[in-house]
């Protein structure tokens, strides 16, 4: 590239009028302008021009390449694939609205799995530490008494015989105990 330093606005009307279909060829224009055709490429690939418009300039600075041969026909090719080529690279396409879509409605998904996965955890955690404390040590023992004595107070039984001392329930006792309070 030439050692001047140019403004963007006389990069602009340089590369638009060498673009243009009328008028100069882009070697003509560059020669006006002490530059080379390169140079001129290199502006349109900047100002991000149409694919053809830098495909004319390309063509038209095909004597001043370095030797190799830069023409490749392509054939049965999308348009966007080559345009993509002539550009240099593709294009990036993406739908901004379906990548938040599906990144939230992942994470949300993610979420929810972690979420189910630590209630089943605490609650099979939960129901085998019960069941291991009602099976052993002093808890055990405290609920087998207290199922004892409920069965104890809520059936008839023989406490004594000789004495005559018997055991009824206690619902039953207190209902005669009403009954005889009623009369």
């Amino acid at each position: 590239m030439s050692e001047q330093n140019y403004s963007d606005d006389f990069k602009a009307k340089v590369v638009l009028q060498a673009t243009s279909p009328q008028g100069a060829s882009p070697a003509e224009i560059a020669e006006q302008h002490g530059m080379t055709v390169r140079d001129l490429v290199s502006w349109a690939m900047e100002m991000d021009l149409s694919s053809e418009d830098i495909q004319r300039l390309k063509d038209a600075a095909g004597d001043e390449s370095d030797g190799a041969s830069s023409d490749v026909t392509l054939t049965g090719t999308s348009e966007v694939f080559t345009d993509d080529i002539r550009y240099g690279m593709s294009r990036d396409l993406l739908d901004i609205k379906k990548v938040a879509f599906w990144t939230f409605f992942g994470s949300g998904f993610v979420a929810l799995l972690v979420i189910g996965l630590i209630l089943i955890y605490s609650v099979a955690t939960t129901d085998t530490i019960q069941q291991v404390y009602a099976e052993s040590g002093d808890n055990y023992d405290v609920s087998q008494l207290k199922a004892q004595q409920a069965e104890h107070l809520n059936s008839f039984g023989v406490l004594d015989t000789d004495e005559g001392v018997y055991h009824v329930p206690i619902d039953a006792v207190i209902e005669q105990m009403a009954a005889e309070a009623d009369e």
